[in-house]
């Protein structure tokens, strides 16, 4: 697929769209499970995560998950990406692993 130029305000272009489409797809099963939590984005939240990324040298998008799951007291955070688990498990959560990266 040939990326478009200039896309509209709004509106997404070539990879964007596809990366995008992507994680829909990815979401969906456990959305349709019920194993799904989408948590809004609150202040302290944000600053749990910059406190985590900074304490254990992760990425903001890996901190982000790790301070939402803590907020919201998660029984278990499922991810295939073993630095998330590693961080996410010395910040105390309880983590499955369910492939790797």
């Amino acid at each position: 697929m040939r990326a478009r130029q200039g896309a509209r305000r709004g509106e997404l272009a070539g990879s964007a769209q596809s990366a995008v489409s992507l994680m829909l797809r990815e979401v969906r099963t456990p959305a349709r499970l019920g194993s799904l939590r989408l948590v809004p984005l609150t202040s302290r939240i944000l600053k749990d995560s910059i406190s985590v990324a900074l304490r254990r040298h992760i990425y903001m998008a890996d901190a982000l998950q790790t301070a939402g799951c803590a907020h919201v007291r998660c029984d278990v955070l499922y991810t295939a990406d073993s630095e998330l688990a590693k961080a996410a498990t010395n910040e105390g959560l309880k983590v499955v692993m369910i492939g790797g990266l």
